[in-house]
């Protein structure tokens, strides 16, 4: 992985806000340069309440037919290297971070075998139990 130069934000609302906020407060990268920060929008929408303080917007599908393979092609052509996806409404996450990963983006937050974990009931009655976490 490579130094973070360009950050897609698939969240909205608070959450994007926040993540907005505390990649602003962040000095320069190792390539020099501030992070720029993308805010992927599904509405028609150019410019969301909760994009104001990133420095552009790309659109995915404003007909309500968001596709993991439209947001893969939507960060490719705001050629961002980075992506948070966060709570993400309408796709599948697994799909979504699978997705990401396979395009040769680094991922922030939970990776794609991390998920699939916590998803499986097995794994997690088998984490908690080697935690020392039992269920009553």
């Amino acid at each position: 992985m490579g130094p973070i130069t360009r950050l897609a934000i698939l969240d909205r609302g608070e959450p994007a806000v926040r993540l907005l906020a505390a990649v602003g407060n962040l000095g320069p990268t190792d390539a020099g340069g501030p992070v720029s920060t993308v805010m992927v929008l599904t509405e028609p929408r150019q410019r969301a309440w909760y994009a104001r303080e990133a420095d552009e917007t790309v659109a995915v599908a404003t007909d309500g037919s968001v596709t993991e393979a439209g947001v893969v092609a939507a960060l490719n052509r705001a050629r961002v290297d980075a992506v948070w996806i966060g709570e993400v409404p309408g796709l599948e996450q697994l799909a979504l971070v699978t997705a990401c990963e396979e395009a040769g983006l680094t991922v922030i937050g939970p990776n794609s075998a991390t998920i699939r974990r916590a998803a499986d009931p097995d794994a997690l009655a088998a984490a908690a139990t080697r935690a020392g976490i039992t269920h009553e």
